[in-house]
């Protein structure tokens, strides 16, 4: 996924350089709002398929919600720092994108449509596809020492679906469930999350 993923973005690149047309611009700029709305209904999908998922929760409830509230932190935290870099995004851009939490299709074409600017989703998508191969690089490399901790707070959203083979590979099936939770408490908050942030 993350490769087609990469060279799909090359391929857009490659094409919008070298056959430059306003006509197919305006179509692509038709299509991502039925697009953003469909990527929003999976997000639905996936709470819908976690269902059972959630029954087996029981106690371990409030402690799995401390990963999700720990990305959020993060992301605010972060968008602080990066806003003081000189000459930098301001800090509802960096917000936002930060706020895709690795769901790098749905907050890119939110970011681009608010900010109505290609660079600036661009960088959303770019920050978020990054932030799950990093996650993919981390996971067998940190959990041993602070178990599920860094691997699941960098996967962010795909802690539910392509991250989760590599958690439970290396820190046991019993994480699955703050996988799930997480993950998908992260997919059900972007879509606010990123027009607040922008917002503000």
């Amino acid at each position: 996924m993350v490769f087609v993923t990469v060279f799909a973005l090359i391929f857009g690149f490659i094409t919008g350089t070298f056959f430059k047309s306003n006509e197919l611009i305006m179509s692509l700029t038709d299509l991502s709002t039925p697009t953003l709305y469909l990527l929003i209904f999976s997000a639905g999908l996936s709470v819908g398929f976690c269902k059972t998922a959630f029954k087996s929760l029981s106690g371990k409830f409030l402690n799995a919600l401390i990963y999700p509230i720990a990305i959020v932190l993060g992301a605010f935290i972060s968008s602080v720092i990066l806003s003081l870099i000189p000459n930098f995004l301001p800090f509802n851009s960096c917000l936002s994108i930060s706020c895709g939490f690795g769901w790098y299709s749905l907050s890119s074409s939110l970011v681009t449509e608010l900010s109505g600017s290609a660079k600036i989703g661009t960088i959303c998508l770019l920050s978020n596809l990054i932030r799950e191969l990093l996650a993919f690089i981390l996971i067998p490399t940190t959990s041993k020492k602070y178990g599920i901790s860094v691997g699941l707070c960098f996967s962010g959203t795909t802690a539910q679906d392509t991250a989760l083979p590599f958690i439970i590979k290396y820190n046991g099936e019993d994480c699955a469930i703050y996988c799930l939770l997480s993950g998908v408490v992260c997919s059900l908050l972007v879509p606010f999350l990123v027009r607040i942030s922008y917002l503000m």
